[in-house]
């Protein structure tokens, strides 16, 4: 999966692979679906859902990847790390 993920990097940034450097690869049980980044107005299910959070760094750039065991994976702008609740407990 990790080579999948730096694959997708270097085409989105146009680096070769081995410019990439893997700063965190972590299991981890996300609280959700959301995979600890919900976006505004999506619904996600409310079951753990194990996965892995992915660092990677590219010309002093760094990209949060969450990951779902599935194998679905997207970059995180601004999420929370993993056992943050998503939503304030009241």
């Amino acid at each position: 999966m990790l080579e999948t993920i730096v694959n997708d990097l270097a085409k989105r940034t146009g680096a070769p692979p081995n410019q990439i450097v893997v700063i965190q690869d972590q299991d981890v049980v996300w609280n959700d679906g959301s995979l600890g980044c919900p976006k505004r107005g999506e619904f996600y299910t409310q079951a753990l859902v194990n996965g892995y959070w992915v660092i990677l760094e590219v010309d002093g750039a760094r990209y949060d990847y969450r990951v779902a065991a599935t194998g679905y994976f997207f970059i995180c702008e601004g999420g929370l790390p993993p056992g943050v609740p998503n939503t304030p407990n009241s």
